[in-house]
């Protein structure tokens, strides 16, 4: 069976669930993030860039090793 697209960012709806994940999961969780947002938009149009800086941003700033 296959696994579930979003195995991490189905079970984020507010920051404190966030916040309750495990630094060796956030690459993870980002990867999801940029994939849904390339799904949704390459759907319903838009741009990409600016969802895309700020994962890449936010992930940084997490994890600046």
């Amino acid at each position: 069976m296959a696994e579930p697209p979003y195995q991490l960012l189905n079970k984020v709806n507010y920051p404190a669930e966030l916040r309750m994940l495990r630094a060796n999961q956030l690459p993870q969780l980002c990867d999801e993030l940029r994939r849904f947002l390339i799904e949704t938009i390459s759907r319903t149009g838009g741009h990409l860039a600016a969802g895309l800086g700020t994962v890449c941003l936010t992930l940084r700033i997490q994890d600046p090793g």
